[in-house]
């Protein structure tokens, strides 16, 4: 077995064919990290995440998908480098067994390095801002598509430094954004960031779940360079983490997920399958998926303690900081975050310090309760601690100027493009600018973006659009002039 070049370590994949593509490599620690963590954790409990790139005619790896087995946490859905163009009812039947089953189902959406390594959207485009709208579309359309039983996006092809310089965060603020729009307009939803390798610290809130290594066997082994996990990752909360390791023979599987404890993955994944015959298309035969599950469960009889009531140390209309004592949490290494009884994140022990949470998102002048559930590393969870109540403050002030006027130009058979003015705002600052289509909302920009090009058009139809702004307190401002549009057939 031979290890594979950086750009191959990538799911992102048209279904039966690998997309190679270029990314920034960084420079990581040495193996002797990971040697030093060897044994750390031996008894770190994990979870089956599979990358679900099988055709709807392969029942037989479906069907162990559903089987229900409480080692299962994570299935990728990806029908066509994404969602498609509309839902499918095989798909539909397929993602609502998965669910069902107990995994959690992710959709696929690309985001191909924001346009830094020159790929290219759906219409051609290279800029961020294009990319960002994109994937923000392909989200929305997975939701649509396929509701209630999705309940995450994994976002792939992402960068694995911070910026492009060394004291830059331009690429993983993108990634942040990413993030916080599915947590914002989707609840409960699970996030998971595919740069591929490890990654610096930077990235420890682009996601809720980072894949730290996609790879062959003998890479993962003998790790060197960019393979090696960095030391935050070997400290951090082990549901931070997910690796994927392809050509791995059944007598391996011991060794692979034993190096994966070390490495403090609490999601992995192992196949037999090859790069050659594209790992993800199908799921391992039934013996060696039994395997599998069966290498990664550990038995804890002893819960965690429960954490302590949390408390707020900032509270604004739409973000609210979150603290609670992790002293004496003996073997925590992390919690799960619930706002009126839906998870919203997790959190690392960083004992004996207080741990804090940032909570986005939310609408102002709103009564939220949080409670907090200890984790340790077998992946016992221990029962809800005590509840905090809390009100965001209202909003306040006069609301931004509308966008407008809002203009189409460049229109096509499948897309348009969308300009406006910026907003004025006396108060606050403006924080997002909102796009309506046929009344709903469909994407969400920073303030500095007044032009976007909307794309999955469909030929010879009407829409209409709108822009709204929204200020750092949530203040919403008018919407801008409708505008409608009828695409070319």
């Amino acid at each position: 077995m031979s290890s594979v070049s950086p750009a191959a370590r990538r799911l992102g994949v048209a279904i039966g064919v690998a997309a190679l593509g270029a990314f920034t490599l960084v420079g990581l620690p040495t193996t002797t990290q990971a040697a030093a963590h060897a044994n750390a954790v031996p008894g770190l409990g994990q979870h089956i995440a599979v990358p679900a790139y099988i055709p709807l005619t392969d029942g037989v790896s479906w069907n162990q998908l559903s089987s229900g087995s409480a080692q299962l946490g994570l299935v990728i859905a990806n029908v066509a480098s994404g969602p498609g163009g509309a839902a499918d009812p095989g798909w539909q039947t397929v993602i609502n067994a998965t669910r069902a089953g107990g995994a959690t189902v992710l959709g696929y959406v690309d985001t191909g390095y924001f346009g830094f390594a020159g790929a290219q959207t759906a219409l051609g485009r290279t800029d961020a801002t294009s990319w960002l709208v994109q994937a923000e579309q392909d989200v929305n359309r997975w939701y649509a598509y396929y509701g209630a039983s999705m309940g995450g996006i994994f976002f792939d092809d992402a960068e694995n430094v911070c910026g492009p310089t060394a004291t830059g965060q331009q690429y993983v603020t993108l990634y942040r954004e990413l993030s916080d729009y599915v947590h914002t307009f989707h609840p409960g939803s699970v996030t998971v960031l595919n740069p591929g390798v490890a990654v610096p610290e930077c990235y420890q809130d682009a996601a809720d779940v980072l894949v730290t290594y996609e790879g062959a066997d003998s890479g993962y082994l003998s790790p060197t360079g960019d393979q090696v996990p960095q030391q935050w990752q070997l400290d951090a909360d082990p549901d931070k983490f997910w690796n994927l390791i392809y050509d791995v023979p059944q007598d391996d599987i011991a060794a692979v997920l034993g190096q994966s404890k070390q490495d403090n993955a609490g999601y992995v994944y192992v196949t037999p399958r090859t790069l050659d015959s594209n790992p993800w298309l199908a799921a391992p035969a039934a013996d060696y998926f039994s395997a599998e599950l069966a290498a990664t469960e550990v038995t804890d009889h002893q819960a965690p303690p429960i954490p302590p009531k949390p408390y707020t140390t900032a509270v604004s209309p739409t973000e609210i900081r979150l603290g609670w004592t992790s002293a004496g949490a003996g073997h925590a290494v992390g919690y799960t975050i619930y706002a009126n009884g839906t998870r919203i994140g997790t959190a690392d022990n960083f004992t004996p310090a207080d741990t804090e949470f940032d909570v986005t998102g939310l609408q102002p002048d709103t009564q939220y309760v949080f409670t907090i559930r200890s984790r340790d590393e077998a992946g016992a969870a221990s029962v809800s601690g005590p509840a905090f109540t809390v009100t965001t403050e209202p909003s306040f002030g006069a609301p931004p100027s509308a966008p407008r006027p809002l203009r189409a130009s460049d229109l096509s058979s499948a897309s348009v493009t969308l300009t406006w003015s910026g907003s004025m705002d006396h108060d606050e600052s403006v924080a997002y600018y909102d796009v309506y289509e046929n009344g709903d909302r469909e994407l969400t920009v920073d303030p500095g973006t007044t032009a976007v090009t909307v794309g999955g058009l469909a030929p010879g139809q009407t829409y209409t659009f709108q822009v709204g702004a929204r200020d750092t307190t949530g203040t919403l401002s008018p919407r801008s002039n409708l505008l409608t549009v009828t695409t070319q057939n």
